[in-house]
């Protein structure tokens, strides 16, 4: 994940020509999707192999959850994209929340 981030920042300021001259970054970006989407895919499999209607967690309320108006469960790959982006946008909220925590608790002890 972290080499794909990374990868997608120097993405965003490359030129377009630059970018698609770029066969091994291309590739390696490519690679580094295709294996957290494999991840993702595991994580769901090994769940539906062995669900835990007891566990409240969020996996569980997005395999188990049904639309209440459709009565559609979500697909297996709108709950990979729905786990790739807690995970990336989670990473930044969490790591952020503990850097001020530490902080005011260092600062203020009480």
């Amino acid at each position: 994940m972290v080499k794909l981030l990374v990868e997608s920042g120097h993405r965003s300021r490359r030129p377009g020509l630059v970018q698609a001259l770029m066969f091994q970054s291309e590739k390696e970006y490519r690679d580094n999707i295709a294996e957290l989407h494999h991840q993702c895919d595991e994580i769901v499999a090994a769940r539906r192999a062995n669900p835990d209607p007891e566990a409240h967690d969020l996996l569980n309320n997005m395999i188990l959850d049904k639309d209440p108006k459709t009565g559609e469960h979500l697909s297996d790959d709108n709950i990979r994209y729905q786990m790739v982006t807690f995970l990336i946008a989670g990473h930044e909220t969490t790591s952020g929340m503990l850097s001020f925590a530490t902080y005011y608790m260092l600062k203020y002890p009480s």
